[in-house]
């Protein structure tokens, strides 16, 4: 394949990428009405897997400032899906963890992410599915 061929197969790639997950996303969004942004649902995915995480760590993960990240688990602090505890050596660091409505919430979300999910995924044949999943892991490697 020459140089050119490859742009051009880079470009659809990207230009295909880019619309399905907006596509997805907000399919997600408005489908499940969850009342969480995308960001604020990441940082209890996050919170989820690896336990507490600062302010400074999360924005760092999410690449935004400190500042964004407070506003975000303010909020998730109001529906009770985030706590704040204080660090035992140190009282001036704050860890932020989820709650159990944190993960009942996160399990909720998934239900309606994989209905949303094979909705979508329900348009390929199973060859086609197959493929993409095969190509997916192999890209992830």
């Amino acid at each position: 394949m020459d140089s050119n061929e490859m742009d051009s197969y880079l470009e659809r790639l990207q230009n295909a990428y880019e619309t399905t997950v907006r596509k997805l996303g907000n399919d997600l969004l408005s489908r499940s009405e969850l009342g969480v942004t995308r960001s604020q649902y990441y940082i209890l995915y996050l919170l989820s897997k690896q336990g507490f995480f600062t302010v400074s760590d999360l924005a760092e993960k999410l690449e935004v400032k400190p500042s964004a990240v407070t506003v975000m688990i303010d909020r998730l602090y109001k529906i009770n899906l985030v706590k704040r505890d204080r660090d035992e050596s140190d009282r001036r660091i704050v860890k932020i963890g989820i709650t159990s409505e944190g993960i009942q919430f996160l399990e909720r979300a998934k239900l309606k992410r994989n209905a949303v999910l094979k909705d979508h995924l329900s348009r390929l044949d199973d060859e086609e599915l197959q493929s993409f999943v095969a190509i997916f892991e192999k890209i992830a490697k």
